[in-house]
């Protein structure tokens, strides 16, 4: 999938990189069952927002919660993907938070932009917990990818220190080869049952 957007859409953001402390703290938001990534842009650049999600599929953003924005974006080809990133130009500190108003006008401007698209993916948290549990991992990288049937799709990867795909791990005993996350549900035709956002 990863590859496919890169042949598709070879000047688009390949991938976007997130500190596990910034995903830990949509987690801990009472009541989150999981994470919607939602399409936004900022800047004429396409990026992603972070929401924490409820059991009934709702967005729990208050004014006061927590939005993850856009994180720090790294280029790519297709053969480095999976290989240790250089470090240059990357800061220690990768996503930043933002207010519901400024994640809302992010959304807006993607669906303005790109109606009719697929607007976001919904991740459960045992996914986010079972990738930020592995050993040695410190970022998550989410990279853009296009699925078989032609729909953009994001995918997950646990990186560590280095930026490099970790590529075997323990997640308490068990032991886990490529830890790749994938299997979102999106919207549409799964959309929120919220207000919150119009996606």
């Amino acid at each position: 999938m990863i590859e496919r957007y890169h042949n598709q859409q070879p000047t688009g953001v390949g991938s976007f990189l997130y500190d596990n402390g910034l995903i830990q703290q949509l987690l801990n938001v009472p009541g989150c069952e999981g994470i919607r990534i939602i399409n936004a842009m900022h800047d004429d650049v396409h990026t992603l927002v972070f929401v924490a999600v409820d059991s009934l599929n709702r967005n729990l953003s208050a004014e006061t919660m927590p939005v993850i924005a856009q994180g720090t974006t790294l280029d790519y080809s297709p053969l480095s993907i999976m290989q240790e990133l250089p470090v240059t130009g990357v800061g220690h500190t990768h996503g930043q938070l933002v207010t519901r108003a400024a994640g809302a006008e992010m959304i807006e401007a993607y669906q303005a932009l790109v109606p009719g698209s697929i607007k976001s993916s919904l991740y459960g948290r045992e996914l986010f917990d079972a990738l930020l549990a592995i050993e040695d991992c410190t970022t998550l990288r989410v990279c853009n990818g296009i699925d078989d049937e032609g729909d953009h799709k994001t995918v997950l990867l646990p990186l560590n220190a280095k930026y490099s795909v970790i590529r075997k791990g323990y997640i308490g005993a068990t032991f886990i080869d490529d830890p790749i996350g994938d299997n979102s549900i999106t919207c549409p035709p799964w959309c929120p049952t919220t207000d919150f956002i119009i996606l």
